[in-house]
């Protein structure tokens, strides 16, 4: 993926849909959409971030995992008020906004598997 720092080392951000969005964007325009929709619903419903925080996140992962639009399972989600990130991740499942005060990185990344261990656990080595 490409650095979100310009020459000059300034993250750039632009406004879609609402928030503020990492550019530049590795998803589908109707993806992120959906993304950000599906956030904030999750968002706006929780009324105890502390005791109920856990249980949107994985709320919202289910939605991207079970989700056609999305493209199958192996979505990570990740919300907090400061952090920062270096992620590997499949073409096109990657973003990183923010809603209010949380910002939110949802990434999609299936594990490859290591042909000698695949081969170790069938007994080869």
């Amino acid at each position: 993926m490409a650095s979100a720092e310009g020459e000059s080392g300034v993250t750039e951000y632009r406004n879609l849909f609402g928030v503020r969005v990492l550019n530049p964007v590795d998803m589908d325009e109707t993806q992120l959409r959906h993304a950000i929709e599906t956030t904030r619903a999750h968002l706006r419903a929780c009324d105890d971030w502390h005791s109920k925080g856990d249980a949107v996140v994985t709320k919202i992962k289910e939605e991207f995992d079970t989700n056609p639009l999305f493209g199958g399972p192996s979505w990570h989600v990740v919300i907090g008020k400061h952090f920062g990130s270096k992620v590997t991740h499949d073409a096109r499942h990657f973003c990183f906004f923010y809603i209010e005060v949380s910002v939110i990185l949802t990434v999609r990344r299936r594990a490859l598997a290591c042909p000698r261990l695949v081969a170790h656990k069938r007994g080869r080595a």
